[in-house]
């Protein structure tokens, strides 16, 4: 069952042989073990070196209700384009299905060229990969690179239903009556994820699919030793203690959240229905093409951009805002003829 250190003359009366690389993980498996013949010690993996970069910042949750937040699909975009500067190679990018084609649409021609695709089953089109689409393929075994933009999270209900025929539902009730959450003749009343057993199948779930994610990168040719860098946005962190006991040799780098996402919340604040000072400097700041010149004096700035003197200090003192300054390389004078100039624009 774990995969392939086994003889024939081991498994000679056995009429169903099953190999899976994430068994040992996968709950699904719980009530075989009481009945199939199973390889107790899976053997040690040839280690596969990788970089996983976790962003724990809950500004950076990736679920589905999060893709409604109306910032949040141009700050992946912005993210994808930050990491693709600094990663060489072809991009796995595993998403969801329901957006495939708004993040494919949103990413930039040269970007696009390096983010392995698939074809959408309905349109037809080119899109990035989505969870539950990429199972058992090898069209993406060139990838250096995983950005993880969603994870293969299912409904709650799905969850209950898999506990119940992974553990079985004595289980489950008596889960359910200490919690208080059971009604008359065994029917389940609350939040399926308050159940310990609900949880555990979640996350094993959740690691499972991860883990056959990132393989789908260049680690699914047996001879790769390069490694491959693993992008997680606020990940589940039992999912992830699940995954680094898969990953023993993983490299763990803990990120902060990342600037462009500073600057997408930044530039959809709103105030009475418009766009508040702070956004709009935020927004000029990120898009060179609005700049009227290289060099402008701080007077038209403030013009263009109707801020007003008070407000002005107070965004200079603001940490993110001179933050975004450095990082687009924005040179200041100061007096009475202070001037901005951006060094990209200079001739």
């Amino acid at each position: 069952l774990f995969t392939d250190n086994i003889t024939a003359a081991e498994f000679s009366g056995a009429k169903v042989v099953i190999f899976d690389a994430t068994a040992a993980i996968d709950e699904d498996y719980t009530p075989l073990r009481k009945t199939a013949r199973i390889c107790e010690e899976s053997p040690q993996r040839t280690p596969h070196p990788v970089v996983f970069h976790v962003y724990p910042d809950k500004a950076c949750n990736v679920s589905r209700s999060a893709y409604h937040v109306h910032w949040k699909l141009s700050a992946l975009t912005d993210f994808v384009c930050e990491i693709a500067e600094h990663q060489p190679g072809k991009l796995l990018l595993m998403g969801y299905k329901d957006y495939s084609e708004q993040l494919t649409d949103l990413l930039s021609e040269d970007l696009i060229e390096r983010v392995i695709r698939m074809r959408h089953p309905d349109s037809g089109n080119l899109v990035i990969p989505y969870h539950g689409g990429t199972h058992g393929s090898n069209a993406f075994n060139t990838c250096d690179t995983v950005i993880f933009l969603g994870y293969p999270r299912l409904n709650g209900q799905e969850y209950l239903q898999r506990a119940l025929a992974a553990y079985g539902s004595e289980k489950l009730l008596q889960e359910a009556d200490e919690a208080g959450q059971s009604a008359p003749g065994g029917e389940f009343t609350g939040d399926p994820q308050s159940l310990p057993s609900v949880q555990r199948y979640t996350v094993h779930h959740l690691a499972a699919e991860v883990e056959q994610a990132i393989f789908r990168s260049k680690h699914r040719n047996g001879n790769c030793n390069s490694s491959v860098e693993v992008y997680f946005l606020y990940p589940d962190e039992e999912m992830l203690k699940i995954l680094m006991s898969r990953f023993p040799e993983a490299h763990i780098i803990q990120e902060k959240e990342p600037d462009c996402f500073l600057t997408s919340k930044a530039q959809s604040r709103t105030y009475r229905g418009g766009k508040t000072s702070r956004a709009r400097l935020m927004e000029w700041l990120a898009h060179p093409e609005q700049w009227t010149a290289s060099t402008m004096s701080v007077r038209e700035i403030k013009s263009l951009l109707n801020i007003s003197d008070a407000v002005w200090a107070d965004l200079l003192a603001d940490p993110e805002i001179d933050a975004a300054i450095t990082k687009h390389k924005i040179l200041r004078t100061r007096g009475r003829n202070a001037a901005w100039t951006r060094s990209d624009l200079s001739s």
